[in-house]
């Protein structure tokens, strides 16, 4: 089309009646022996007039450590990294930070495996147009479990990362110096111990208007979102709209280390949820199969909240506690009756790996002249 033409677009956008979601349990308490598994039936039910669509996300408190890959292309490091990290670290350090300087997609994807947090720090004068790419490889790393965190930005216009990843619907407002802040929320993670009113004077905030539907505003100037999150399958992506310097007030790097902070919170990986997404039909219901595999897990009790997300616009999102008491011993067995390390001289270790039933390595040093028994 030229500056002469015209063209017309159309779209159809079915208007329906709103469904009404319900489901049979709202905790499973049971108990569990090492290396068992066990699959609950959970009903759920479209007690409305319209279609319900749902999906699940949840958590639970791994305690471990958090690692993190920082999209550092484009940021100074001095002035927008280096300030990050060390608010991270005053208020939470079990976690690691692997740098990424590239805008290579495929390295992306390699670089994000085993990783718990992909953080874009605040950015510098990057293309506005390298984030377009990005959108497949992010969204498919949350979906799965990991959480993206994009802090605040400025350039002429706007931060177009938001949008381009399609990690939320974002207008930007331009930049401000902001005296006070309101917090919604005071029991989410992302604002533990972040009271409801603060101010901050000293660095800008990135304010944007969000539209998600099921978006989370935590943290709001005059309205506006400062700290807001949504789940997309079974992680989040977050805007984290404070400028963090190592001027920042307590609260802002309190809420930066709780972003990371937060990754300790996540799905668990001892369960599965089939199907992971469907669709119920008006007076319809089906049967989502809660699939527990405790094979990772100490014995004692542990616990997982599960969400029903779904378009009931009166309760669109359902609860369900787990709570698993593990028992019994883990069992080590060998499919073979001798282990073969070869020759190992004194000083040197060695790595048996092939006779195992589980994914684990029996590893050995000699430190001294002596025979190795099993």
């Amino acid at each position: 089309m030229n500056c002469l033409g015209a063209d017309t677009l159309s779209q159809n956008i079915t208007v329906q009646q709103a469904p009404a979601i319900s489901v049979s349990i709202d905790t499973i308490d049971l108990a569990i022996t090492c290396g068992d598994s066990i699959t609950i039936p959970v009903n759920v039910n479209n007690n409305g007039s319209g279609d319900l669509l749902i999906s699940e996300n949840g958590y639970t408190d791994m305690e471990d450590t958090v690692h993190v890959l920082a999209y550092i292309n484009h940021s100074d490091t001095a002035s927008m990294v280096n300030p990050i990290v060390g608010a991270i670290a005053q208020y939470f350090n079990k976690f690691t930070v692997t740098y990424f300087n590239s805008n290579d997609t495929s390295q992306l994807r390699n670089a994000l495996v085993n990783k718990h947090v992909l953080l874009f720090p605040e950015r510098g004068n990057d293309p506005d147009t390298m984030y377009s790419y990005y959108p497949d490889i992010v969204l498919d790393y949350i979906r799965n479990g990991g959480n993206v965190v994009v802090c605040g930005g400025a350039n002429s216009s706007s931060d177009p990362r938001l949008n381009d990843m399609s990690l939320l619907r974002a207008k930007y407002l331009k930049s401000r110096f902001a005296s006070s802040f309101t917090t919604s929320d005071t029991t989410d993670i992302l604002t533990d111990q972040i009271p409801y009113f603060f101010p901050q004077v000293t660095n800008r905030c990135y304010p944007f208007t969000i539209s998600n539907r099921n978006k989370k505003m935590l943290i709001s100037n005059n309205g506006d979102d400062i700290l807001t999150y949504r789940y997309y399958g079974k992680g989040k992506a977050v805007h984290m709209g404070f400028s963090v310097k190592s001027n920042s007030p307590d609260e802002v790097k309190r809420v930066m280390s709780n972003c990371i902070k937060m990754a300790q919170h996540r799905w668990p990986d001892w369960l599965d949820v089939l199907p992971e997404i469907d669709t119920i039909h008006a007076g319809d219901s089906t049967i989502a199969n809660f699939v527990i595999k405790p094979i990772k897990l100490k014995p004692g009790l542990h616990y997982a909240y599960i969400n029903f997300i779904s378009n009931d616009p009166i309760d669109s999102i359902r609860t369900i506690v787990l709570k698993i008491n593990v028992t019994g011993l883990p069992i080590l067995t060998f499919a073979d009756t001798c282990f073969d390390f070869g020759i190992v001289t004194l000083g040197d270790s060695s790595t048996n790996m092939s006779p195992l039933r589980i994914p684990d390595v029996i590893r050995f040093s000699l430190i001294q002249s002596a025979q190795v028994a099993l």
